[in-house]
């Protein structure tokens, strides 16, 4: 709408500067030195040949000035003006041709008569400058100056209008750098930053061509050196926000890195041209021009280049380039003299930038819109990274609660029950559901029915007894599957919900399933069984790896014939247990268990009826072994049993219990039936006791009851011993 009614005042305020152009008058020019007065130019011009033009070329000079002699009839005109349009004049003076008297004096640099944003100097013309005016003009550069006659009427609404099309191009490119402002606050994007230098440095540098600037207080003394440094400086922006814009970083790298060093040499070139001493003002001039020109070429290059390789913004872009070229080229242009500073061309221009810039800012909408789905995009993977995150978060939690549940399992079964508690409460953290449950039949020995919360588990032994063979088939195949399933209620409606059914990797003929339920049309996403059939995953191989470090443990302190606790491992655990009495001043007593004449057995029945033998020992004694007792094979025919808590007479009772229950067994070989008997030693533990000791005492024991006929029992409480203590753990 902006754009439109730029180009719309243009237009009228053009046609209407043309229709008030005047009758060709006589003009007649000379070139006098400084100090001629108003007659003596007078008496010159008379020598000149009238020429019939309405436009004065004027000439820069340090000893001579421009003098004009216009006449053109005012009759017709009510309160008749001289109007010449803007140009960059350091003087200019106009006198009565007749009486030499003074009609006024105005300059480029200051405010002059007329309203804010003038367009044109204006002399008022007396009734008695019949004979025409003289204008006497110092330029610091050529330029080339409009004027014509006219009513002062005509010259008020025009120099309105001038005035409003200026103003509406200020604030159409102000009103642009605000808003990229705010975008560069928001967004923090360079593109944003250099648009809003581009387009503040263009609306003052226009406003100092034109002469705008100067009507501020104490911007008069800036004079002619304030343009080329504004002007280098907006060719700067231009560079560097055209590269930024077409996206060249990313494509065009070089050509990036150039168009940034071009614009960073630009700045200090406008302070040296600005530096130059005034008679070099046209050459400061015109450098500044047709460097600002080539700026401004550059990006419609740039963009046409990008259109080629196939960017469908960088055509729509190549045509607002064009646009600002055409605005700030023809300005540049009129301030070296090639162009006359005429009211249409000054409104072309000023509605040509103004509308090339708002352009520019509607174009970087098209790179708001990509910096909004890059933001888009960004979040939506800051969401992913952080979901993926919290997810990993909670897998390496679940796998650490996993490994602390399996070095704390007390027994068999008990690991498998805490780790499938375990997965059913973090499956409820990850999946959205109104209960859920495990059930697992023949899985490592047990059947296992967990539910969570722990109050549903009545709903699941009811499902597992209606719907078991269903569930079972999902399992058998292998393949999560999501299923309504009714159940009927006693006395109620049927109770209807949706189930997730996830299989469980238990071997045959055993099955399980994790079973997450929801309300009836409240299906599950990929997403949410993916995760479930992970953590369960995870829990069977915890559970799997676990069973097998426990069972190669158990290989590894077993010994393999008798499948009691091997004498290694038997020994460690004898000495925690002898500390653990003392601590807690309890007795504890050991038995030495020597099988009797064992060797003649192997011997003569072979070393395989010598190894069932072992056996069959082995059965005999460990009934004997209470909860918190130790038996161990000790040696080839030697047992220990140690019994902690027992005095030394509860120790003898259990032998003999052992030697009758061992002397009962009878064994069948080629040769014939025989039996076996043994001597057994005990012990009890004295104070400072060590397992070396005890187990000694025990065996020396069990020596006295071969020596005394074998098939014997025989205490040695330690007295009388130098190897033993003194006294035996009675607290």
């Amino acid at each position: 709408m902006i754009c439109l009614f730029l180009c719309c005042l243009t237009l009228v305020c053009y046609a209407q500067g043309e229709s008030m152009s005047s009758e060709r008058a006589e003009v007649r020019h000379a070139r006098l030195s400084m100090d001629q007065t108003s007659q003596q130019a007078r008496s010159a011009l008379e020598a000149g040949l009238p020429m019939a033009q309405d436009t004065l070329l004027l000439q820069p000079g340090t000893a001579e000035v421009d003098w004009f002699w216009l006449r053109a009839p005012t009759d017709s005109l009510i309160g008749p003006v001289l109007r010449l349009d803007t140009a960059l004049v350091e003087s200019l003076q106009a006198f009565d041709a007749a009486s030499g008297a003074e009609l006024g004096a105005t300059s480029y640099l200051g405010a002059g008569r007329g309203s804010p944003l003038r367009s044109s100097f204006v002399f008022d013309l007396p009734a008695t400058a019949t004979e025409g005016v003289l204008i006497r003009a110092e330029v610091p550069v050529r330029q080339v100056l409009s004027w014509n006659v006219l009513s002062s009427r005509a010259q008020l609404e025009a120099d309105r209008a001038a005035g409003m099309i200026a103003a509406a191009a200020y604030a159409a490119m102000l009103a642009s750098a605000l808003a990229s402002l705010a975008l560069t606050l928001a967004v923090r994007e360079s593109v944003f930053r250099f648009f809003t230098a581009f387009a503040v440095l263009a609306a003052v540098w226009l406003a100092a061509a034109d002469g705008h600037l100067y009507e501020l207080p104490g911007m008069a003394a800036l004079d002619w050196r304030a343009i080329p440094v504004l002007g280098m400086a907006c060719a700067a922006a231009i560079l560097a926000f055209a590269h930024r814009l077409l996206g060249l970083s990313a494509t065009a790298l070089p050509l990036a890195r150039w168009s940034d060093r071009a614009a960073i040499a630009l700045l200090p070139l406008g302070i040296v041209l600005a530096l130059l001493p005034a008679e070099s003002a046209s050459l400061a001039l015109s450098l500044m021009a047709v460097i600002f020109v080539l700026a401004c070429l550059a990006p419609v290059l740039l963009a046409a280049w990008s259109w080629s390789l196939g960017s469908p913004v960088a055509g729509v872009l190549c045509v607002l380039w064009l646009v600002c070229l055409l605005a700030f080229g023809t300005r540049g242009l009129a301030l070296m003299g090639l162009l006359p500073a005429s009211h249409g061309l000054a409104l072309i221009y000023q509605g040509a930038a103004a509308l090339g810039v708002v352009g520019l800012s509607v174009a970087l909408t098209d790179r708001v819109i990509v910096l909004r789905r890059q933001a888009e995009a960004i979040s939506e993977a800051h969401a992913i990274s952080s979901a993926d995150l919290a997810l990993e978060k909670q897998r390496r939690q679940f796998l650490e609660s996993l490994e602390d549940v399996a070095q704390n399992a007390a027994s068999d079964g008990d690991l498998e029950w805490r780790a499938f508690r375990l997965l059913l409460q973090s499956v409820a953290e990850l999946v959205p559901a109104q209960r859920s449950a495990i059930t697992a039949t023949g899985f490592r020995g047990y059947d296992f029915l967990l539910s969570e919360p722990p109050v549903a588990k009545a709903h699941y032994c009811e499902l597992m007894t209606e719907r078991a063979s269903t569930l079972k088939g999902i399992c058998r195949a292998r393949n999560t599957m999501q299923v309504d399933i009714e159940l009927d209620v006693e006395g109620g409606q049927p109770y209807r919900a949706h189930y997730a059914v996830l299989p469980l990797a238990v071997s045959k003929p055993g099955w399980g399933a994790l079973l997450i339920e929801r309300e009836l049309g409240q299906l599950f996403s990929d997403t949410e069984l993916n995760l479930a059939a992970e953590f369960a995953d995870l829990a069977l191989k915890v559970i799997e790896e676990n069973a097998k470090k426990a069972e190669l443990k158990r290989t590894a302190e077993v010994d393999p014939l008798t499948g009691l606790i091997n004498r290694k491992t038997g020994e460690a655990r004898l000495e925690k247990l002898i500390a653990a009495a003392e601590l807690e001043g309890e007795p504890l007593s050991l038995l030495f268990i020597d099988l009797d004449r064992f060797q003649p057995i192997n011997q003569r029945y072979g070393v395989n009826q010598g190894d069932q033998c072992l056996r069959r020992v082995a059965d005999v004694l460990r009934p004997l072994a209470g909860r918190n007792d130790l038996l161990y094979r000790h040696g080839g025919d030697e047992f220990l049993l140690v019994l902690p808590g027992a005095s030394l007479e509860r120790g003898v009772e259990v032998a003999e219990h052992a030697r009758a229950n061992l002397a009962s067994l009878r064994f069948q070989s080629e040769q014939g039936p025989f039996k076996l008997t043994a001597s057994i030693g005990a012990a009890p533990a004295m104070a400072n006791d060590t397992p070396a000791n005890l187990v000694d005492r025990a065996e020396r024991a069990s020596g006295s009851a071969k020596g005394a006929g074998r098939n014997q029992v025989k205490s040695n409480a330690g007295k009388g011993s130098s190897q033993a203590p003194e006294h035996p753990l009675y607290f």
